[in-house]
């Protein structure tokens, strides 16, 4: 078989594997295995062009056909009252003191993640789509409304987290949740666009590979949260609610995946240093002191609350 046969074999069977095998952890997996042998391969070959030719015959598309965990969106049946009378205690609360019951708390998360998700599944569908590339926009979706009532709230990047680091908008709110007579702030981190770093084409070893050829990144940050840092539970919670409370444990592992993007085939193991070593004050201070402004103008940002705001109460802002 010549190299040029050989190469088309492995491109071959790749994207037939993504297209008919169900989107299992299992599958991924023998996914993720070929994908890397294919990387090896071409990188032992000193092939630089080889993603051209996968691109022509829909490699890419594998991007949007496996994931490396279960990672599809949760919906919910919310009702719609129930919301507003939510978001109308919330008004409330921020003007006279207090706070809101955890149940409403998720009520309004749920809202604005589905309302966000509804609106970028509209463009690009959403149980079959990674959202690469929709974190700016989902970002203010999923703000927008939070931040125009006045509720404490932080527009993020990624990058913050380490000197050039990969950029990914996400932000957080902190919501006053009253348990037992105690009010409590409560700070939740949202990421509706958090699938895209746990597709099984970017999310194994061959990237490691494919970074010595062509001078691209390693592995996304999926890939060190589940073979590293034991989050699988914080990922999948993440993935599929869209939100999630805004613990230590959360925001050091959350952070240290996205770090650990800069690292390479030879010093990959440093992730767990990176994790030993990084402080959860640090971290917090950077998300609360250093803000980004929403990507989109005023008449930008006030069309996707109408499409995102919560339902009409009768308290006015």
């Amino acid at each position: 078989m010549t190299k040029e046969e050989e190469l088309n074999n492995y491109i071959d069977t790749i994207i037939k594997f993504a297209k008919y095998r169900p989107d299992t952890e299992e599958n991924a997996k023998e996914l993720a295995e070929l994908i890397t042998k294919y990387a090896k391969y071409c990188y032992d070959h000193n092939i630089e062009d080889y993603n051209k030719e996968a691109r022509e015959k829909g490699y890419g598309d594998i991007e949007n056909l496996s994931f490396i965990i279960e990672s599809k969106p949760e919906f919910y049946e919310l009702d719609e009252k129930e919301v507003s009378d939510a978001w109308n205690h919330l008004l409330e609360v921020l003007d006279n003191g207090g706070g809101i019951s955890k149940e409403e708390a998720d009520l309004l998360l749920k809202w604005s993640i589905e309302k966000a998700r509804n609106v970028l599944g509209r463009s690009r569908g959403l149980m079959n789509n990674s959202l690469t590339g929709a974190c700016g926009y989902s970002q203010m979706l999923t703000l927008a409304a939070f931040l125009k009532a006045g509720v404490k709230t932080t527009l993020n990047n990624t990058s913050y987290f380490v000197k050039n680091g990969p950029r990914h908008a996400f932000g957080t709110i902190t919501l006053p949740i009253e348990t037992n007579g105690i009010v409590e702030e409560k700070q939740f981190l949202l990421d509706a666009t958090y699938r895209q770093f746990f597709t099984t084409l970017r999310c194994n070893e061959g990237r490691y590979y494919s970074a010595r050829l062509l001078g691209s990144t390693g592995p996304d940050s999926g890939y060190y949260m589940i073979n590293y840092l034991d989050g699988k539970k914080i990922a999948t919670e993440i993935l599929k609610k869209g939100y999630i409370e805004l613990t230590p444990e959360v925001l050091t592992k959350y952070a240290s995946s996205f770090i650990a993007e800069r690292l390479n085939i030879t010093n990959k193991d440093n992730i767990y240093e990176i994790y030993k070593n990084i402080k959860y004050e640090d971290l917090l201070r950077v998300l609360n002191e250093k803000q980004e402004e929403l990507e989109y103008d005023e008449e930008e940002i006030e069309e996707a609350l109408e499409k995102v705001d919560f339902p009409k109460s009768s308290y006015t802002l």
